[in-house]
């Protein structure tokens, strides 16, 4: 699948119908572009991504976990 698209003049995208529905987009949603190595990009919607592929991302912050509070990092 190929699709393409021009920048607005705020360097704003819509993305696609056929991708939005490939990737079940709903308005509100949010989604990350990945960058790799070779300058390829991904969009992912976050509300697909598995919580067991992001576990332990995030690091407790010491001060709050002293205190009984749950703030990360």
């Amino acid at each position: 699948m190929l699709s393409i698209v021009r920048l607005s003049p705020r360097f704003q995208i819509t993305i696609p119908q056929d991708v939005r529905e490939s990737l079940r987009c709903e308005s509100g949603d949010r989604v990350a572009f990945r960058l790799d190595e070779s300058g390829r990009v991904y969009l992912e919607n976050l509300k697909a991504i598995n919580v067991e592929t992001v576990r332990g991302m995030l690091k407790r912050n010491k001060a709050s976990a002293a205190e009984g509070g749950d703030k990360y990092e």
